[in-house]
């Protein structure tokens, strides 16, 4: 598994990448559906889904990685639009990762291999980009996650450099924290990206094998996930939480969610 998201229901989807679809769980694990659930040709195809986001009507938004496209699917299944296809135009992707859609039904897509933020209308319309490759402020190498907090701003996870950037809605650079290791607090590769009912935000770290926990102001507070009396994670990528502030992670080389 590598991407998770929830509806209102506190019902979870992941997107299950090596066997191309989508599973949907009761909050307390019950396999609810499989998208997609049947075999032939107008059978819905995905390819490589990776991030996952809802839209206010309740549908699925999926990145498929493999075929450099955003697809939009119906809560029960049914293929509703999709766009995309490789490249590094405008509305072009390579090896798309992470999604999120802000308070206007905006669609935010990380765009993993050209090293930037493309933004999409809630019908896929092309809005706008921001960011490349590069070392400077606002500049990614193979960014993953996006999440928004309560205010709007955008934390986007720059995963080659091991850090999280933080941008106004509109793309302005604010600020950015984290620095490469594997003590308290540090990354190797920052994944994806969730926050709490305090607006304190939880990033994945894939090799460390851990989740780490900074405060609202981006101070570290704790981390968890590498010690394994209590609990082991092996390559972490997706993350959410629910209204409860339970916290779910897809606990990649494990194969399960936690």
């Amino acid at each position: 598994p590598v991407c998770l998201a929830l509806d209102k229901d506190n019902n979870l989807y992941v997107s299950d990448w090596e066997n191309d679809r989508i599973q949907k769980f009761s909050s307390n694990g019950r396999l609810l559906k499989v998208i997609p659930d049947g075999e032939g040709e107008d059978a819905l195809k995905l390819d490589g889904p990776v991030g996952l986001a809802l839209d206010s009507n309740g549908n699925i938004i999926v990145v498929e990685q493999f075929n450099n496209r955003i697809h939009k699917i119906s809560p029960e299944g049914k293929s509703l639009q999709m766009t995309g296809k490789e490249g590094n135009g405008p509305g072009e992707f390579l090896n798309p990762r992470g999604i999120a859609i802000d308070k206007d039904d905006n669609i935010y897509i990380v765009d993993t291999g050209n090293s930037r933020i493309q933004i999409f209308s809630l019908t896929f319309e092309y809005i706008k980009q921001f960011g490349k490759e590069g070392m400077g402020d606002g500049e990614f190498y193979y960014p993953r996650g996006i999440a928004f907090d309560k205010e709007g701003n955008m934390y986007v996870a720059d995963t080659f450099h091991d850090q999280v950037q933080v941008f106004s809605k509109e793309g302005i650079f604010l600020r950015k924290f984290g620095e490469s290791g594997s003590e308290f607090g540090q990354f190797n590769g920052t994944r994806y990206i969730a926050f709490d009912s305090k607006d304190d935000i939880y990033i994945t770290d894939y090799k460390n094998g851990k989740v780490v926990k900074y405060d609202k102001d981006d101070n570290f507070e704790l981390e968890f996930g590498n010690k394994s009396n209590i609990i082991n994670l092996s390559y972490p990528e997706g993350i959410v939480i629910d209204d409860r502030d339970y916290i779910y992670v897809a606990d990649a080389g494990n194969n399960r969610i936690v």
